[in-house]
């Protein structure tokens, strides 16, 4: 086992969560000085609701409880609580080693650490047996703030599909400290998509920065003004984007692998999208999705690019683009339906005409036959060289994008 490699995956059982805890020390002893690859899946922390249902045990005495009765939303509340106070301790566990002086046991009891479950929580507090023994000079000693994310090579946050965004907020912002050596940053939910709607990312907290970041993924909107990376190590960049923010893009000079979610509100029928070109002269993968994110396709000027993903909501045209004519391999979600047919037909039509390149078509959805029927028409019309034609069921989800 290598205990540098450390994965964490939590379910509502109050003990699953003091085991996970335990675990994560234990690596995190083993590995001496050794770079940390972590992934912390959550995906299991179900909703406030179910998280009560789980507790009432503990939340409830023995007169109050009673599977029939409904939960009330005291108890649903307190659920929520303590569920995010001991995540909270366990993921204070592998970003922070205790400072000198302090109980090695919990990651310490300073009033500060706003960490004091036996007040609250005694049915459920996750202190065990053992203290920690302290010598004079250890005393006198003076704190210092040493943390595990200098040592973070790796960190994988997996959210559940129904999680209340305050509780993710509240996970995240704990991250406060410089990580030198981080190559890769994900937060992305249990089936896949890195979309996770409402959260806020605390990624602008003034002591935390990512020098070495290779490969970021992310589900919301970026700051590219306070996020504190180097641009030109960014290899591998996935994250929800507003149209005023195109013009960053190509500050990240050595860009191999995008994937853009383009974010315009329904109501906001003609954002205003820049007609200035973004030139990524090294990238090789791209995915688009999102609303309106046809109308980012000719903006995109990527002289290398080899592998094309496209997800739209709706079958849509294609203007003319120049990414069309470099790729060989193009991914296309299709939702097919007899009224849309002639819909799909024209926009696959107006992509694959530009697609002079292109070796391997895969088609995303359900109803096979039918989508290869339109390519195949649409190849024999206009001549084209036939593609390789494969199918995925794959539906919405993400496309896992090579790092670095």
């Amino acid at each position: 086992m290598l205990w540098n490699q450390i994965d964490i995956a939590p379910n509502t059982n109050i003990q699953n969560i003091v085991e996970c805890k335990r675990l994560a020390k234990f690596c995190i002893e083993k590995s001496g000085s050794s770079p940390l690859n972590i992934t912390l899946d959550l995906s299991r922390l179900w909703s406030p609701y179910e998280a009560a249902e789980s507790l009432r045990p503990y939340l409830c005495s023995e007169s109050e409880y009673d599977d029939e009765l409904e939960l009330s939303d005291q108890i649903t509340e307190d659920a929520s609580a303590v569920l995010l106070s001991h995540t909270s301790s366990l993921v204070d566990v592998l970003i922070r080693k205790t400072p000198y002086g302090d109980d090695d046991d919990d990651g310490g009891d300073d009033s500060d650490d706003n960490d004091n479950d036996s007040d609250n929580n005694n049915d459920y507090s996750d202190d065990d047996d053992s203290t920690s023994i302290q010598t004079l000079d250890d005393r006198a000693r003076p704190k210092i703030d040493i943390h595990h994310m200098d040592r973070w090579r790796c960190i994988q946050f997996i959210f559940g599909e129904r999680m209340d965004s305050g509780f993710i907020n509240s996970i995240l912002s704990q991250l406060c400290h410089p990580a030198p050596i981080l190559e890769k940053f994900v937060v992305k939910s249990y089936l896949g998509r890195y979309w996770l709607s409402g959260v806020e990312f605390s990624l602008y907290e003034p002591r935390l920065s990512f020098p070495s970041l290779k490969a970021f993924a992310t589900s919301t909107t970026l700051d590219f003004h306070r996020f504190r990376c180097n641009q030109e190590t960014l290899l591998s960049l996935s994250l929800s984007i507003t149209p005023s923010s195109f013009v960053y893009l190509p500050n990240f000079v050595n860009l191999r692998h995008l994937q853009l979610i383009l974010d315009v509100p329904e109501w906001q029928m003609s954002p205003d999208i820049p007609t200035a070109m973004i030139i990524l002269p090294q990238l090789e993968t791209l995915s688009l999705s999102g609303r309106r994110s046809n109308e980012l396709a000719p903006l995109i000027d990527a002289p290398q690019l080899q592998y094309l993903i496209l997800r739209l909501p709706n079958p849509v045209e294609y203007p003319s683009a120049q990414l069309f004519k470099t790729i060989h391999k193009l991914n296309w979600a299709i939702y097919f339906h007899q009224r849309t047919a002639d819909m799909i037909q024209q926009g696959l039509s107006s992509v694959l005409r530009q697609c002079g390149r292109l070796t391997k078509l895969t088609l995303e959805g359900p109803c096979r036959e039918e989508s290869k029927h339109i390519v195949q028409q649409i190849v024999t019309e206009y001549s084209l060289p036939p593609p390789e034609i494969t199918f995925s069921n794959r539906m919405l989800g993400d496309i896992p994008l090579p790092l670095f």
